[in-house]
């Protein structure tokens, strides 16, 4: 049988087409199972509110779960470069918007709340269109390490811990915000400082913590 050159042209492109995305499909995989961070950070950001339903894929990849993978991009990005203590406190702050009404419902959903829009969301790393594929990798397996203790147990700072004997003390341990001490943003001066940790100033937001159930 005579096999035209069309048709051997065909099947040589067929065949550099299946092997090109192939290759991409694994070069992928492999880029979500070392960088898990980086892929969910490209997939969810630019609408926070379906954060929970992307590709459970990569989580089965990584074995971990996607807060916890969102938590440990937030530690990461946010905190690396703090004290343990501080980067509890980034963690509370999150989990306690977890818990309030006025956010959404998930660490993924909180981190990349308004993450569309170039340096108005919530998280600066989230939304300034720069890279999040962490460089440093013991700084980001520290982060995983406490991400994962943090959204299955909790976490709270060293003197922000609640006592539901003493309003005082549990309304400290509902921090709702931070800022660096290199900035001085405005809406600090409405909000109530709690605790300075390192570089990080955190405050109470009393319309943010009425909805948090302590």
């Amino acid at each position: 049988m005579k096999i035209s050159s069309r048709a051997v042209t065909r099947t040589i492109l067929f065949a550099a087409l299946s092997t090109l995305i192939i290759g991409q499909a694994q070069a992928a995989n492999l880029a979500a199972h070392i960088h898990p961070v980086t892929s969910i950070a490209h997939l969810i950001a630019g609408n926070a509110q379906t954060a929970i339903k992307f590709p459970e894929n990569i989580a089965k990849q990584t074995g971990q779960g996607l807060d916890t993978l969102c938590m440990a991009n937030a530690l990461y990005h946010e905190a690396r470069g703090e004290i343990i203590n501080g980067q509890k406190a980034v963690a509370q702050v999150i989990l306690n918007r977890v818990k309030s009404e006025a956010y959404p419902d998930s660490v993924c959903g909180v981190i990349y709340e308004n993450a569309h829009m170039t340096n108005r969301c919530q998280f600066s790393f989230a939304c300034d269109r720069i890279d999040d594929q962490p460089k440093e990798s013991e700084a980001y397996q520290a982060a995983l390490i406490m991400a994962k203790g943090a959204v299955k147990y909790g976490v709270y700072a060293d003197g922000l811990t609640p006592n539901f004997r003493d309003r005082a003390q549990t309304e400290k341990s509902q921090i709702t915000h931070y800022h660096t001490t290199a900035v001085s943003p405005a809406w600090g001066k409405k909000l109530r400082p709690i605790k300075t940790i390192g570089r990080h100033i955190f405050y109470r937001s009393e319309r943010v913590a009425k909805s948090i159930a302590s």
